[in-house]
């Protein structure tokens, strides 16, 4: 463990913290442990109060950093990981768990993709961050809430609502560029924003490459909402991400592009029947058009060949809430899903596949509150996917508030499945229809210390997950392999966090400690790509009305990572990436704002022969109303 860097943090953290309670106070943001989430229960709940460690990416800090991306805002969450071998091509690690164990909801929907190899979310750089209110993180499994993918965790993206109106200009460094608006009135949400920059080589400069890999993205979204009208309400949405992306290889400087388009529509009715039921209807779609022009790899011509995926999820689903006075709140739910994905391509010798399937599930889920203090959460769904053996997941936790010492004592335990993806069984050249479904089971304890009441809070979470018939891809020789079950693989470890709201500073304190291994055959293996300490601290300080600066400092721990062109295992070094963000206010609802990311210019590498932006500037201005 890599203490002497985790320690350099904490002491800048203390150090402006501590220093800053003789400033006179201004105003203060709300307190974290007040913030109501959505996610962890699929019900709304105070955060102190959830079972499931969550970590928000609240609203003021997302109007304080002004981020080009979402990947900006979910690199600081310590409980996940981030690496990419492009711009904006994130994979999500939580708690160790594989990128396509964590899934990404937008307004509790999921963003997924059938044709991708991992049947989750794309890039989270397709989407705007405009349209964000706030962003959860659930940690864990939560199959029970939200069906097959959920292993890892959930990434709740919860658009804006009533929630003001703004435009942006902004430009800056690798010949950045882009601008967008939003209006977010009553009953209604709309934005766009267009993004370009011209990039850096994202194949390592040491192995030679030069070839700038730039990226697009235009975003498009509207909400029609009525939360009530004599018991009715409605929500019509539709939004559309754009993008184009220049990508290298493993250390080869490719004239690589992906063009990719999402699309999803949703639409819900419901009518709050009575005090005790409130059914609700839900429809949606997510669409995906997938062009990749690649460097053909299998030794035959043409040098590069355009391959098409098409992905299409459709759903229903009919949600009945019922509620029980103060004492039970109840979820009771069916969900029909069908995924279909298709690929083509331009050489002849490529087998594409065309498949589809479907998933019904049933649900039920709820918050208990017997006492004073005690809250009881239980979930459990059955999940009948298409050739596959029924599945049934649950979960079950508690939290208690001890009132004289402001401590809560919280703990839960659950399951979790992800059914092989279309490409993992069908492929042609990597498919096996002989795979199993994975699954996990997990189990977690937490304490919440309310050190100082709604100024100070302290947290603790002990995590132990363990996966079975994890789905990993097996390499005989470039480019051939095949997908396989692995036999267990257990993630276990710590995360803690302070959170401070005093004065006029707003300062974040997080640690995760993660522990993964995975036994294939018998044989124990490392797995790459997870960082084992991971550590931020942020401090957010506005000693004027006007003016707010943040400092972010964030470490990732060394991992080992393959060299796939000698075939052998590396090792990355760890680093520090600081960032500071300024916002000024000269006038108001008119704000300028600059960011320096990686201020110290730091070379890293978080995937091995893909190269990393060093010092990162952006500036802008928004007008707000």
């Amino acid at each position: 463990m890599r203490i002497a860097h985790l320690w350099r943090l904490f002491a800048v953290f203390a150090i402006i913290l501590f220093s800053s309670f003789s400033i006179y106070a201004q105003e203060e943001e709300v307190f974290l442990l007040d913030e109501v989430v959505v996610t962890a229960v699929a019900e709304p709940i105070p955060l102190s109060e959830t079972v499931s460690s969550v970590t928000v990416v609240t609203k003021e800090e997302i109007e304080r950093k002004n981020p080009v991306t979402l990947e900006e805002l979910l690199t600081g969450v310590t409980d996940l990981h981030i690496y990419n071998q492009g711009v904006n091509t994130a994979s999500i690690f939580i708690r160790g768990a594989n990128s396509g164990h964590t899934m990404v909801l937008i307004d509790g929907v999921p963003f997924a993709d059938p044709s991708g190899t991992s049947g989750g979310f794309g890039s989270i750089g397709a989407l705007s961050p405009l349209l964000a209110d706030h962003i959860e993180v659930v940690a864990g499994p939560s199959s029970a809430f939200y069906g097959s993918g959920a292993m890892g965790g959930v990434v709740n993206i919860i658009t804006k609502k009533d929630a003001g109106s703004s435009v942006y200009a902004q430009g800056g460094s690798y010949g950045a560029y882009g601008a967008g608006g939003v209006y977010s009135g009553k009953y209604f949400t709309a934005g766009a924003s267009y993004y370009n920059e011209d990039g850096i080589s994202l194949a390592d400069k040491k192995f030679g490459a030069a070839e700038k890999d730039g990226y697009t993205a235009k975003s498009f979204f509207v909400k029609h909402y009525l939360d009530d009208f004599n018991g009715y309400h409605h929500e019509i949405s539709l939004m559309q991400n754009t993008s184009h992306v220049e990508y290298d290889g493993d250390q080869v400087d490719y004239a690589n592009y992906a063009d990719t388009t999402y699309t999803t529509a949703k639409f819900s009715v419901g009518y709050k029947v009575n005090e005790y039921w409130d059914p609700t209807l839900s429809v949606g779609t997510v669409v995906t058009d997938r062009l990749d022009h690649g460097y053909n790899a299998w030794g035959f011509p043409p040098a590069y060949e355009d391959t098409s995926f098409s992905g299409l999820s459709n759903y229903a689903e009919l949600a009945n809430k019922l509620t029980f006075g103060k004492i039970a709140t109840v979820n009771l739910g069916g969900k029909y899903t069908k995924d279909e994905a298709s690929t083509t391509a331009s050489y002849i010798s490529y087998v594409g596949i065309t498949a589809y399937s479907e998933t019904k599930e049933v649900y039920l889920n709820g918050v208990v509150k017997p006492l004073t203090g005690l809250n009881i959460q239980l979930g459990g769904r059955f999940s009948d996917v298409e050739g596959f053996k029924e599945t049934y997941t649950y979960t079950a936790g508690a939290s208690y508030l001890i009132e004289p010492i402001r401590l809560t004592v919280r703990a839960a335990t659950g399951t979790a499945f992800k059914a092989p993806t279309l490409d993992n069984l069908y492929s042609p050249y990597w498919g096996n229809k002989d795979l199993k479904a994975q699954n996990s089971s997990s189990w977690e304890v937490g304490l919440i210390e309310e050190i100082l009441p709604k100024k100070l809070s302290l947290n603790i979470t002990y995590f132990d997950t363990e996966f079975k018939n994890r789905i990993s891809f097996v390499t005989t020789t470039y480019p051939a392999g095949y997908f396989t079950n692995s036999d267990t693989a257990r993630t276990k470890g710590i995360e803690a966090g302070i959170t401070a709201n005093i004065s006029v500073v707003f300062a974040n304190l997080s640690y995760t400690y993660t522990d993964f291994e995975e036994i294939t055959g018998g044989v124990k293996a490392t797995i790459d790509r997870r960082p084992e300490n991971k550590g931020k601290a942020s401090v957010a300080v506005k000693p004027i009305k006007e003016f707010t600066a943040t400092l972010e400092a964030v470490y990732v721990d060394k991992m080992t990572d393959n060299d796939w062109v000698a075939y052998q295992p590396v090792t990355l070094s760890d680093y520090t990436l600081v960032s500071l963000y300024l916002s000024y206010e000269p006038q108001e609802n008119f704000t300028l704002f600059a960011n320096a990311k990686n201020l110290l210019d730091k070379e890293y590498a978080n995937a091995y022969g893909y190269a990393a932006k060093g010092l990162d500037i952006v500036g802008g201005i928004k007008y707000s109303w």
